[in-house]
């Protein structure tokens, strides 16, 4: 029995299986919850992409897909599409496929390790599965995004590469090159893994390593694969947005790339050229890229340049001091890089801006190399630094003196040997690895010179696409630190650490030490825990972090194993459960919370299949339009531009001054949750009883502020100061012509101010006021009965130049149409009422539909009263008369979730809803007293003091901070 089990350990197939099988289950537990698309426009770009593949469907344009040629990555789900009909059941399925597909980094870790070191099963197991558990690898599998499938993918390139250079087999070539190329196709960012492969495999032809027949055979695939890269990117662009503009042709994108390649190729090989001491062929290789860089404004500048260079030549082969092979290779070096650099870089046009570009190459990638040290806790470079030691040490040959070999006649004597290096295909694999893994990095880096208030932070360091290839180097990182010599160990460890500090210093010279800005969070997923906690990126205090893991880890690594695993591994599942709460889960929530205006439409118009879509609020800043295509997918959206296009449906998804600014009588029937998008309504047969009936009231807010909406507000500075004149218009739900308006004014200047207050340009106030805050209240009548309102406010505003500028003036505090409320009033006093079973109670709270609560802003301590409407959802009468019910509202801190505040209303709870009606109380709400990110949530709750959930369950979080 003791043998067989013994057997079972020593399988393979045993330590691949059942890890993988564990991932996968982990993997699909934490996307169950997900129903949704939540990142804009990414997600869905790639499932209209998969739907058009599929064939299912009619096509439904949109804007800009923002996305070139990254395809790969759809083709695999397109087959879900005919498997369902109901969106959330094929995102589901999505993501169930991303858990299967994401967790064969496991394996093809345990097979990189197993193939390249030897390692046992044992070790192959304990680190592959470690690196795992790699926050970003277990948390990006919950979106539909291709970094689901990246990072396996890349290892498993790799594992190709050094099966192909091992066994030289054709099958294997025609494998790696499908592969490669497949890369290229999920993202465009891969295109270098696809750039490197043919340049390895052109050298290993060349020096007779590998078979002329299979190697090209792969070669033309990758060649083919990349060019159909180009056409499909191209036509399934085309196809979903119907056009296809020169900034999104993946020909642009490849061109960008090809920039890159080559600056860093040039580069390179100077560096190269000058450790092999070719001090000649550096020279002529930098000079052709600055005359081709000068070239850009005088072609006189390129030719006087090749014609010098070549007289010089001449003169050191003609006095001997090079040789004349030597001096035509250093000829056709100067001749290409020259002309390349003028043809590859055309779009630079000066040379300023490609030294500048360079420049900001350099000062950006330190940002990435941050984030990837902070996240891996040093890993990946102590991983890079084994690379580079066994390179070095394994691929050094000692040469005699010679004569010389260059115009300086430097002596060699230890020289690092390509040759030695083509005859370890393990060496080589691993030079294959740093290469297409520096230069994806370096390819991902923004080319734009970033601020530290740039509004997203998340630019200056790009975790999301570096993550892609740092699998294999945390992986050698963990297997050297445990066996390597003590040499190397205190070599990788101490200058990884040490390059840590240095790369943290220049961080901070360059953004400042914190970085307050915010940023996306899926870029940069391992920021989250200590982001959340401090509030901001703090680089000293996150390079703490990291180095003390790191030291904890390598050293427990090194000296007792089991130490070293446990504490890696706390740390990964740490970040996993807090980063999967509050970035997967929570976005996943809030973004299904903003999909209330399809509830709506649905149910209060179920016939109108059109709904008209307006481009001013198809932005990052909204998010809604791509998430309504997708999950209304039995409609059809007419994307419209309101300044010059007429909607071809009577409903108009749009911002919130729509139905005035546009002059077409519009109304406001829904504000999606947090969002910049507005539901109306154009004027048609039905638009009266829907404006009795749909129509929010405008009665007992305050017009003046921004989270109003339907209300077109122009010349108030910072939603209050009246900048000469400024004017507040409205629609109301029923004519009518005797109007109540209470207004608060503030005035800060000793001398009076006059204000002049007109509605529908027939004036109804004119007062001087003095300094301070006074309230009026006005009772006025019309001549006719009035449905559009439009009050116009007229006064001084200047700044004291004094007194730092400071505004001098009259503030409108607030502006209210008054009315009687009629809140949940005894309407149905006939009925024979029974007490409520509270468990039988279903409802949903929300604000009043013309409220847009993501507009609040609040500061510590603030109170503000607001209409909140309680919808029946079930079949049954809430009854609030014979039932002691009260409405309570909570808020919990953003780091754990605790209780901070619980506020119950008593008393304002009476009258009954009826099955689908709804009724509304207005409710003061009260701040907490401390600064900080809060989450604000709605209940009922009996007279036990028992929470009474509502069925949609709406979570709301504010910034509380001092608002000047």
């Amino acid at each position: 029995m003791k043998s067989e089990i013994q057997d079972i350990y020593k399988n393979s197939f045993f330590y691949i299986l059942i890890p993988y099988i564990f991932l996968v289950i982990i993997h699909i537990t934490l996307s169950l919850p997900m129903k949704v698309p939540v990142i804009w426009p990414d997600e869905f770009a790639y499932l209209f992409f998969g739907k058009y593949i599929s064939g299912v469907g009619d096509l439904q344009y949109i804007p800009r897909v923002e996305l070139t040629g990254s395809f790969g990555y759809s083709v695999l789900f397109s087959p879900i599409f005919h498997l369902f009909n109901d969106p959330q059941k094929i995102y589901s399925s999505i993501l169930i496929l991303n858990a299967i597909l994401g967790s064969t980094l496991y394996i093809v870790l345990f097979i990189f390790l197993k193939n390249l070191f030897n390692t046992s099963n044992v070790r192959s197991f304990w680190i592959s599965f470690i690196v795992s558990l790699y926050p970003a690898y277990i948390l990006q599998t919950d979106v539909v995004l291709t970094d689901a499938i990246t990072a396996s993918c890349f290892v498993f390139g790799v594992v190709l590469f050094h099966t192909f250079i091992q066994k030289k087999s054709i099958f294997y070539g025609i494998l790696f090159a499908l592969v490669s190329g497949y890369l290229n196709w999920i993202h465009i960012r891969m295109l270098p893994f696809t750039v490197i492969s043919i340049f390895f495999l052109i050298f290993l032809v060349y020096y007779k390593r590998l078979p002329i027949a299979s190697t090209g055979l792969a070669i033309i695939i990758m060649i083919i694969m990349v060019l159909l890269g180009v056409i499909i990117g191209d036509h399934l662009t085309y196809a979903i947005s119907g056009k296809i503009e020169s900034s999104q042709r993946i020909s642009t994108s490849l061109i960008e790339v090809a920039e890159m390649i080559f600056i860093f190729f040039l580069l390179f090989s100077s560096v190269y050229l000058y450790f092999k001491k070719y001090y000649l062929l550096m020279f002529y290789t930098l000079l052709g890229l600055i005359s081709g860089i000068f070239a850009s404004t005088n072609t006189t500048i390129l030719w006087i340049t090749l014609i010098s260079g070549l007289l010089y030549l001449l003169i050191l082969i003609f006095s001997k001091k090079i040789k004349i092979k030597y001096g035509i290779w250093a000829t056709l070096t100067l001749f290409l890089v020259s002309i390349f650099t003028f043809f590859v870089l055309p779009d630079f046009g000066y040379y300023t801006i490609i030294l500048d570009r360079i420049q900001i190459w350099f000062i950006n990638i330190s940002g990435s190399l941050f984030y990837s040290m902070f996240a891996t806790y040093n890993l990946f470079l102590i991983g890079l630094i084994y690379i580079v030691i066994q390179l070095w040490t394994e691929s050094t040959i000692v040469v005699p003196a010679v004569s010389h070999t260059d115009l300086f006649k430097e002596e060699k004597k230890n020289q690092f040997s390509f040759f030695k290096l083509l005859n370890n295909e393990k060496n080589l694999t691993l030079l294959f690895l740093s290469a297409s893994a520096f230069l994806m990095i370096f390819i991902t880096i923004f080319p734009n010179k970033l601020q530290v208030n740039h509004y997203r932070a998340d630019h200056l360091f790009y975790g999301r696409y570096i993550e892609v290839v740092l699998a294999a180097f945390i992986a050698i990182a963990i297997l050297k630190s445990t066996t390597s010599k003590v040499t190397e160990f205190l070599i990788s460890t101490l200058s990884s650490w040490v390059f840590f500090i240095i790369l943290s210093f220049v961080m901070i010279i360059t953004y400042n030490n914190i970085i307050p800005s915010e940023l996306s969070f899926r870029s940069v997923l391992s920021f989250f825990p200590l982001r959340a906690v401090l509030g901001n990126i703090n680089i000293m205090l996150f390079f703490l972090a990291s180095i003390i893991v790191s030291i904890v880890a390598v050293f427990g690594l090194r000296f007792k194993v089991k130490f070293g695993i446990i504490t890696l591994a706390l740390a990964f599942v740490s970040f996993i459960a807090f980063t999967y709460i509050y970035v997967d889960y929570y976005h996943q929530v809030e973004k299904a919370q903003r999909n209330k205006l399809i509830e709506f439409i649905n149910d209060n118009f179920p016939n109108d299949k059109l709904i008209s879509y307006d481009k001013k609020v198809f932005s990052e800043l909204s998010q809604n339009g791509l998430s309504y295509v997708w999950l209304m997918n039995n409609h059809k959206f007419d994307f419209f531009n309101s300044v010059k296009d007429i909607p071809k449906s009577n409903l108009v998804i749009s911002n919130s001054a729509y139905g005035l600014l546009q002059n077409n009588n519009a109304i406001l029937l829904d504000i999606e949750k947090d969002g910049n998008d507005h539901l109306w309504l154009k004027p048609c047969n039905i638009q009266d009883s829907i404006r009795y009936n749909l129509m929010p009231s405008y009665y007992n807010i305050p017009l003046n502020k921004k989270y109003v909406g339907g209300v077109l507000r122009t010349g108030l500075y910072k939603d209050k100061w009246i900048n000469g004149k400024a004017v507040i218009t409205t629609n109301l739900n029923k004519k009518d012509s005797v109007f109540n308006v209470e207004f608060e004014i503030g005035s800060n200047d000793k001398e009076p101010h006059n204000l002049i207050i007109w509605l529908n340009n027939k004036q109804i106030f004119n007062q001087d006021i003095k300094s301070g805050v006074w309230r009026y209240n006005l009772k006025f009548v019309t001549d006719s009965s009035l449905n559009k309102l439009e009050f116009k406010f007229f006064s001084d505003l200047t700044r004291d130049k004094s007194n730092n500028k400071r505004l001098i003036g009259i503030s409108l505090n607030s502006f209210i149409l008054k009315n009687e409320l009629d809140l949940l009033g005894d309407s149905y006093n006939n009925l024979t009422m029974s007490k409520t079973n509270i468990d039988d109670i279903q409802y949903t709270i929300y604000p009043r539909r013309n409220i847009d609560l993501s507009q609040l802003e609040f500061r510590p301590e603030d109170t503000l009263r607001l209409p909140f409407v309680i919808k029946n959802l079930g079949d049954k009468i809430i009854d609030f008369n014979n039932n002691s019910i009260k409405f309570s509202y909570i808020w919990k801190d953003f780091v754990f979730k605790k209780i901070k505040k619980e506020i119950i209303i008593e008393n304002e709870l009476n009258g009954i809803i009826l099955p689908g009606e709804e009724k509304e109380i207005f409710i003061t709400l009260k701040t907490p007293e401390n600064i900080g990110k809060y989450f604000l949530s709605f209940n009922l709750i009996s007279n036990k003091y028992v929470i009474i959930k509502p069925q949609i369950q709406r979570e709301y979080l504010y910034n509380i901070k001092l608002i000047l």
